[in-house]
């Protein structure tokens, strides 16, 4: 991958993070997210299909980043509640209460999934606290 297409995609996954800071999944449109990033419609569709496609890449991007500075068993509990804390409107925004037709619970159970099988999956991952706590709970049941 470019970089000019690492830094395309990285702005539209910024942009839609952006716009879920501030209004409901629900009422953000394609366009919003064009007009966020500087892009034409044009551009958005050649890296995501629609908006769904695009919030799973920001969950992966929000989780991998989560995933990825997790320094120690102790302190995941407080990472992931400091993730809470600062992203606190954008966890708002994706809930399903404020949302009528789309739950995304289920998306975002699934992303994190998909991250920590990837991730468990990776031999330089398998010393990572919270893929070895996740691994071997799961071994337990």
């Amino acid at each position: 991958m470019s970089q000019v297409t690492k830094r395309t995609e990285k702005s539209i996954i910024t942009a839609m993070f952006s716009l879920l800071q501030k209004k409901p999944f629900e009422k953000i449109t394609v366009g919003d997210i064009c007009d966020e990033a500087l892009i034409n419609h044009s551009t958005f569709y050649r890296y995501f299909n629609d908006k769904y496609s695009l919030l799973h890449a920001v969950f992966s991007y929000l989780l991998d980043d989560l995933l990825n500075n997790t320094s120690n068993a102790k302190t995941i509990v407080y990472q992931i509640a400091d993730f809470m804390e600062k992203n606190s409107k954008f966890m708002h925004h994706i809930s399903p209460q404020y949302q009528t037709k789309a739950n995304l619970y289920p998306e975002f159970r699934s992303i994190l999934r998909d991250i920590v099988k990837t991730k468990s999956a990776d031999p330089e991952s398998q010393s990572d606290p919270l893929i070895k706590m996740i691994t071997e709970s799961d071994s337990q049941n």
